[in-house]
């Protein structure tokens, strides 16, 4: 559906033309949030196969000056899956480390919007 072009976010690649795209890829992940704020999916079970193209998204520092940080309140639920998702990995032992320098956690208003 993307044709990977979303696949390797640690290259130093402009995501800017494909913005629909990753609205698109964007809305998807807010569902998969939607389902695990609600109970219906529990991140255990979705760990191993999702983890890193949740990360990767949400930890991208392009992704975030683009979309989430520049609309927060539209992807309100990415934020509270994030703190959620971050604090399963932490516990069970497990690093985001696809982009740890750039963890959405380090946005400044990322408690506001994670509650």
């Amino acid at each position: 559906m993307f044709d990977n072009k979303f696949d390797n976010f640690k290259e130093d690649i402009s995501i800017k033309p494909y913005r629909k795209e990753l609205q698109a890829y964007l809305n998807w992940i807010k569902t998969l949030c939607s389902h695990i704020l609600h109970n219906n999916i529990d991140i255990a079970y979705i760990d191993e196969l999702f983890s890193y193209e949740f990360f990767s998204l949400t930890d991208n520092k392009e992704v975030q000056e683009q979309e989430l940080n520049k609309y927060p309140w539209l992807y309100k639920s990415i934020f509270k899956v994030h703190k959620i998702w971050s604090a399963y990995r932490n516990k069970q032992g497990l690093k985001n480390d696809v982009y740890e320098k750039e963890s959405l956690a380090l946005l400044p208003e990322y408690e506001k919007w994670s509650k």
